[in-house]
């Protein structure tokens, strides 16, 4: 590699980073949970709060998302590009923590395995909280490495970063029960004054997280509430390392590559190595893996399902940096051209750049607005659909939303039955929007209620399950 220096580097893989992503911005329909933020984030921040309040959502990415809506609008680049600048801003972070272990080629190698991995590209490109969660995160293991083997405490920006975590997603007191665990693990690494420091620090934090307590609390309490988050299956122990990692194929690979240069390193006997790779300063990047990796799992046995792969995102920080690692005290000077080429190039072979989320709510808006005319009525089932398909159908209807301020006057409505709806005998068609109706509320008899009221002149079923379906009145 030429002699770069760290910062020129930095900068080279930021610009890869805006190319692999700007391009593809718009190339996929907002969908899923992004119509929700997009939706929250424009209302006022007292209303806004209300209602996260009410679920499992933490505020902080809404409130970054509102004043960000406010300066650039409500469109697919505009709400998509907060998220692009939490992944940018994250490289700086993870190169930084390579380059205290590792030299500079190996310190991109983590960076370039990062901006290829088809799940943290398709997040860095979603209108959600999750690339500002991994941001965190990487800013969380520098402070915390800073602390324990440079004895420097950023004793502001620990509170605050932690403060923060905690506020984007309530997973985030898994990050902070981690840190304490590294913490009890390597105390003996710490002198008196910043062990003074450390109880202050988490003093503030947890000063600081007494208003989203009683979520939290009500959230992981378990309580009897079921969730729509699968139970966790012991094959999935590996199998969202694979997905980390794009597929089988690239996995294999990376992990072929490691085990080739484990296998013909001749400088350093097998005892050497397995020391080198689990010494403290190592070490420490895998137990910031493997502590909330394998805890989120126990916990999602005996408790409440939460081991989900993209619950499981920020793990990948400290995940790539182990792999970094092992690569750089495994790899002989000759084998390190191979692993530097093969594992980035394999990574970008298998990157879906342009993410596909299976679903198609700007087909489906499309269909209706051919279909619709002044006397049709648009029924949506179930009702939270409404977002999704207003964003798509009509941005105004959607800044107003049914039920929170738009007009009532509106032939269009969300419901869960067909008895909630009042027709005037003025409307002389309905479409059906069915996003999976039957899948979440079995037995809500929608669409057989609405062929007693007019005949199906036209279905089309889209990405995902939903359909679109014209009824003619009889």
């Amino acid at each position: 590699m030429p002699k770069l220096s760290d910062r020129t580097l930095i900068i080279l893989l930021i610009l890869l980073q805006l190319a692999v992503c700007l391009p593809f911005i718009n190339a996929f329909p907002v969908a899923l949970d992004e119509p929700f933020s997009i939706f929250w984030a424009q209302q006022n921040l007292g209303e806004m709060v209300t209602e996260l309040n009410k679920g499992n959502n933490s505020p902080l990415h809404f409130i970054f998302l509102n004043f960000w809506e406010k300066l650039a609008g409500i469109s697919p680049a505009a709400v998509r590009s907060l998220s692009l600048l939490f992944s940018i801003a994250t490289i700086p972070l993870i190169y930084n923590l390579g380059r205290k272990v590792v030299t500079k080629e190996y310190a991109s190698l983590v960076v370039l395995i990062f901006i290829f991995s088809r799940f943290n590209h398709f997040h860095a490109l979603e209108a959600r909280m999750y690339s500002m969660l991994v941001f965190e995160t990487a800013a969380v293991l520098l402070l915390v490495y800073e602390l324990l083997f440079e004895n420097r405490f950023r004793l502001f920006w620990f509170v605050l970063v932690n403060a923060c975590l905690l506020y984007t997603h309530y997973l985030g007191i898994i990050l902070v029960g981690t840190e304490v665990m590294l913490i009890a693990i390597y105390w003996k690494r710490l002198n008196r004054s910043s062990l003074l420091k450390l109880a202050v620090a988490f003093g503030i934090i947890g000063i600081c997280f007494i208003p989203g307590l009683l979520v939290f609390l009500a959230r992981f309490s378990g309580g009897g509430q079921s969730s729509w988050v699968p139970e966790a299956q012991f094959t999935e122990l590996y199998g969202n390392i694979i997905r980390f990692f794009n597929n089988t194929l690239t996995f294999c690979v990376v992990a072929g590559m490691l085990f080739l240069a484990f296998l013909f390193n001749k400088q350093k006997k097998i005892p050497q190595l397995l020391r080198d790779l689990v010494n403290p300063q190592h070490g420490f990047f895998l137990l910031f893996f493997l502590i909330p990796y394998l805890g989120m799992f126990i916990y999602s046995k005996i408790s409440s399902p939460v081991f989900l792969d993209r619950y499981l995102l920020f793990t990948t920080v400290s995940l790539y940096l182990y792999v970094g690692i092992a690569a750089a005290r495994i790899a002989t000077e000759r084998f390190k051209t191979y692993l530097l080429l093969v594992v980035p190039g394999i990574m970008a072979a298998s990157v879906h750049f342009v993410p596909d989320n299976n679903r198609e709510p700007d087909k489906v808006a499309a269909a209706v607005h051919e279909l619709a005319s002044e006397n049709t009525f648009i029924l949506i089932a179930p009702p939270y659909y409404d977002l999704t398909f207003l964003y798509h159908y009509n941005r105004e209807l959607f800044a107003t939303k049914p039920g929170h301020g738009m007009p009532e006057n509106q032939p269009i409505k969300g419901v869960y039955s067909f008895a909630e709806l009042n027709l005037a005998d003025s409307f002389e068609q309905i479409i059906l929007v069915d996003d999976n109706a039957d899948l979440v509320y079995p037995n809500n008899h929608i669409y057989a209620d609405a062929q007693q009221w007019g005949n199906a002149a036209f279905e089309k079923t889209f990405k995902g399950g939903t359909r679109v379906v014209s009824f003619l009145k009889k």
